[in-house]
């Protein structure tokens, strides 16, 4: 029987979404003479070449330079095909219609504002053609309430392997598989897992608390403002285990949030928390941990 992989395709669409999508740039000087560097230079490229020639008066204009589909759709199948050589592969889309439940509470203004994931850049121009070619081509299926990564959490079993990119996926535990590198490896069932440290990702459950202290910029949750990933690591360092990790964390709340911090880090932690269960969030598993977390909640 086939190993079944859990595909996040949300990653491999946006992945050849962008690859057909060039950044180019062009010149304009006072006088009118225009140079086109098309997508072979980067803006701070041109920069460097324009102050090492002393020109003052000039605009810099960016243009966006958009291949044909069939590229994108290139990079789809030649990935399928590797996915098929290893299992059989199971495609996870988030929703399209925005009934994600992270949408509705989030509360707390990131850094970019308010609103989870707010903030960021426009979607890519195939986006809607490819999400349709994965769910007509291969079969990719929307999680209907929750995101792909939530998809992930709920059917990882033991044989099963998470496929993706993504650090925030590494709270899973089990068989994982970074596509793009090719690395394989197991988050341990049971245990506490990794914290961050010296480029190093972090693992499961210690990978969580971390993001409460740190928060995830990508997503837009605010977690501890300039409370950076060192900082957080020394924090957690000597924790051994989860009770003594919500512990830490709950203290650094407090005398941040003061009267608030059991609302706000309730908020963070279903922000932030891989769904295994659809019924399991990420307060659940803290009040799972903590008698204390379920008196003063």
């Amino acid at each position: 029987m086939a190993v079944i992989l859990n595909i996040e395709a949300d990653e491999l669409l946006y992945r050849a979404a962008f690859v057909v999508e060039k950044q180019a740039y062009k010149l304009t000087s006072a006088k009118g003479h225009i140079r086109d560097f098309g997508p072979n230079y980067t803006k701070t490229q041109i920069l460097q070449k324009v102050n090492a020639l002393g020109l003052k008066d000039y605009k810099l204009e960016g243009y966006k330079i958009v291949e044909p589909i069939e590229h994108a759709l290139y990079i789809i199948k030649r990935n399928i095909k590797k996915f098929q050589l290893i299992g059989d592969p199971v495609l996870w889309l988030s929703p399209s219609d925005g009934s994600n439940f992270r949408f509705n509470i989030a509360k707390t203004p990131g850094q970019r504002g308010e609103g989870y994931k707010a903030g960021r850049p426009p979607k890519p121009v195939y986006y809607s053609e490819i999400r349709e070619y994965l769910i007509k081509q291969y079969g990719a299926q929307e999680i209907k309430g929750f995101e792909a990564d939530d998809a992930l959490g709920m059917y990882q079993t033991a044989t099963s392997v998470a496929v993706h990119i993504d650090k925030d996926i590494n709270m899973i535990e089990g068989k994982h598989l970074h596509w793009v590198s090719g690395e394989r490896y197991i988050v341990e069932p049971g245990s506490i897992g990794e914290l961050p440290l010296n480029g190093r990702r972090g693992t499961s459950k210690a990978f969580f608390f971390h993001q409460l202290l740190t928060g995830d910029h990508t997503d837009n949750i605010l977690g501890i403002p300039n409370l950076g990933p060192v900082k957080a690591t020394k924090l957690l360092e000597k924790a051994t285990t989860e009770k003594e990790m919500l512990d830490i964390v709950t203290k650094v709340y407090y005398n941040y949030y003061k009267s608030d911090e059991i609302k706000k880090l309730t908020e963070m932690a279903n922000l932030l928390y891989i769904v295994d269960n659809k019924h399991r969030k990420g307060e659940d598993y803290l009040r799972e941990i903590s008698n204390e977390y379920i008196t003063r909640n």
